[in-house]
Parts: C-alpha cells; sequence; structure tokens
C-alpha cells in the first residue's frame, strides 16, 4: 500500500536527496521523459548508487525506464537492476508482448547480478489507448506486474481526449480498478495531477480515485505528496466508523442475523467487507511507517 508516489529526473542529485529525506512512501528515479539523452548513463549511476545504499532499504525505490521502442531501455534495465531496487515502472505498455519481453530482460539482469528470480516488479504505466483496450492480458502478461499506473497526459495526447478531462475520467479509473482486481494486482495509481500548482484539483483528482478503489496517486512536485498521503490516508472518523460495523455485524452473527442497521443504515456482507478493508489500510500504513 503506497500512496504517493513521487517522480524525479534520476540525473539530479539536490532532487534525489530532498526525495529521499521526504514523506512520499514511493520514489520513481526518471530516466526517460526528465532525462536528456547525454545524461542517460550518468542518471542510471546516480540510480545504482542511491539503490544500493544499505541506508536507502524499505524506502520503496522504483525506476521508470526509457519505453522499450526507444535504444536505451535494454540499457537502462542492465544497469539499474540490483538490491534494492523494488520495481521498474514501464512507460506506454500497449500488449502483453512489451511485458514478456521486459520480463525476459528483467530475468536475465536478476541473474547476471546473482538476485533471485522475479525479485523486481514491474509497475505497468498505462498511458495509450491500446493499453487500456488490453489492460487484462497486459496484468496477466507476468507474476512480476503488481501495480497498474495510469498517465493521463501521454493518454490524453494518444487517445484525443483533452487533458482535464483525462485526468479526471471515471471510466477509465473504473476500467483499471476493475482489471487490477480481477488479476489479483495492488489497487491501483492514479495519474499525475498536470495542473502542478493548483492543489485543489490535486485534491479532487485524488479524493475521486480513491473513491473508485485507488492506493494512491503519482506526484511530479515535493508539494504534492503531503496532500495525496492525507487523501489517502483513512481519517480517524472512518477507522471508527469500521470498527462499529464489525462491531456491530459480529453481535448480529451471534443472534444470528445476516444483517443490522448501523446509524440508521443497512450493514450486510459488502459493507463488512469495506469495513474490513479499511481496518486493513490503516494497520498497513501504521505498520509503513513504524518500518521507515
Amino acid at each position: 500500500m503506497r500512496r504517493s508516489w513521487l517522480f524525479f529526473p534520476a540525473d539530479n542529485e539536490r532532487f534525489a536527496a530532498k526525495a529521499l529525506a521526504g514523506p512520499a512512501d514511493a520514489l520513481i528515479f526518471d530516466l526517460e521523459d526528465s532525462v536528456v539523452p547525454a545524461r542517460k548513463e550518468d542518471a542510471r549511476a546516480q540510480v545504482v548508487q542511491h539503490t544500493q545504499d544499505p541506508g536507502n532499504a524499505g524506502r520503496g525505490l522504483f525506476v521508470r525506464v526509457n519505453g522499450l521502442d526507444t535504444p536505451y531501455a535494454l540499457s537502462d534495465l542492465v544497469t539499474v537492476v540490483g538490491p534494492g531496487l523494488d520495481g521498474v515502472v514501464l512507460p506506454k505498455i500497449d500488449s502483453a508482448a512489451d511485458v514478456r519481453i521486459a520480463d525476459w530482460l528483467l530475468t536475465n539482469a536478476e541473474r547476471a547480478g546473482g538476485l533471485p528470480g522475479g525479485s523486481v516488479s514491474i509497475v505497468a504505466l498505462i498511458e495509450t489507448a491500446a493499453g487500456l483496450v488490453h489492460l487484462g492480458d497486459i496484468l496477466h502478461a507476468s507474476p512480476r506486474v503488481t501495480t497498474v499506473a495510469y498517465g493521463c497526459g501521454d493518454f490524453a495526447a494518444d487517445s484525443g481526449m483533452a487533458g482535464q478531462w483525462a485526468g479526471r475520467s471515471e471510466t477509465i479509473r473504473t476500467l483499471l480498478t476493475a482489471h487490477s482486481r480481477e488479476a489479483g494486482c495492488e489497487p491501483p495509481v492514479d495519474s499525475v495531477t498536470m495542473a502542478v500548482d493548483d492543489l485543489d484539483e490535486l485534491r479532487i483528482q485524488a479524493e475521486q480515485a480513491r473513491h473508485l478503489g485507488f492506493q494512491g496517486k503519482l506526484c511530479v512536485h515535493p508539494d504534492q505528496v503531503d496532500a495525496v498521503n492525507e487523501v489517502f490516508t483513512p481519517q480517524a472518523a472512518t477507522v471508527d466508523w469500521a470498527h462499529r460495523v464489525l462491531d456491530a455485524a459480529g453481535a448480529a452473527e451471534a443472534c444470528g442475523r445476516g444483517a443490522v442497521k448501523l446509524d440508521g443504515t443497512l450493514v450486510d456482507r459488502a459493507t463488512v467487507a469495506a469495513a474490513r478493508r479499511i481496518l486493513e489500510t490503516s494497520r498497513a500504513l501504521a505498520d509503513h511507517r513504524a518500518h521507515r
């Protein structure tokens, strides 16, 4: 369970130091859009330095590699795979074939580095219409695929949607949630908010995503992290409600009843399942904070 996923240029040591010291749950060293070709090699070296630093263990370290259709992806994967790397974010995944190629490359990189097979997970970044249409196949293509993330900017450009509408699309998010659930993956991660300085819009999109079953949101600036963490953290009143639901359901079951009312609302199996998810999320976040 990771609420905030912060992108930063992998070749910028100052940004990396700030991110590592900050409150984001997951850090994404970006080798793609934010690093010019002449800096790719230096950026990879910095990724290795940080991911293999024992002081960063358990920090949630990911790398967005360059697209598989670029001349940089192979060097990215061969270089950055090593101890301390939690996963790679694969951009513009269009098909299951893309995942299988990445899986093969990662397997060979793990073998070369003496790592157990499957050590490095894949976060599939859906940024095209083809990726959305083939999402089910993508999530089933490899057990490495643990999470899907949404990239609304590139999706809007590819599909012809307006950027803000792509960022708020309930249809796309519902599809990501449903396919993630069916495939046994973690809940999906919402897109970055393109209006970087608009924290109100960020909160609107984050609230929508949370209600639609997402675990967190991509961030492109440290100032976005606290707001995202707050939105995706169950509040005290919500946790209290969940406890009361389980207490009420337990009392009803002890009396031989299958359903009961709480605060004038029916408590059924679906309500109990929702309450359990809230408490599981709350416990997972508490455990995450304890081990940081």
